[in-house]
């Protein structure tokens, strides 16, 4: 049996919405080229409720403004100053055309 690889992510999502606006955001490293963190909201349940907002890092923005996707993100968990989070990374390796997949 093939041992799972530790840099591998446990979970993956589906973020489906529009794309609010994304910024660049520079690596700590010297020679870092960073990444993009593409906001994307989900449409709200009902008038009485607040959208959805996620955070997307990847290495290039999702796309334009206003544009609705749908991609497969991986869920990387990191710990800061005792707080357990999690960032969602677009899977690059994943086909993250749903919109094909739909059709």
């Amino acid at each position: 049996m093939k041992s799972p690889n530790p840099n591998s992510p446990a979970f993956k999502t589906i973020v489906r919405g529009r794309i609010r606006g994304h910024e660049h955001v520079q690596g700590k490293k010297k020679d870092s080229k960073g990444f993009y963190k593409t906001t994307v909201i989900h449409p709200a349940q009902d008038e009485y409720s607040h959208p959805s907002t996620f955070a997307v890092n990847a290495s290039a923005p999702l796309g334009p403004d206003n544009q609705d996707v749908a991609v497969i993100c991986n869920l990387r968990p990191y710990n800061r100053n005792g707080f357990n989070n999690l960032q969602l990374w677009l899977d690059e390796d994943a086909t993250n055309s749903l919109k094909d997949r739909e059709n």
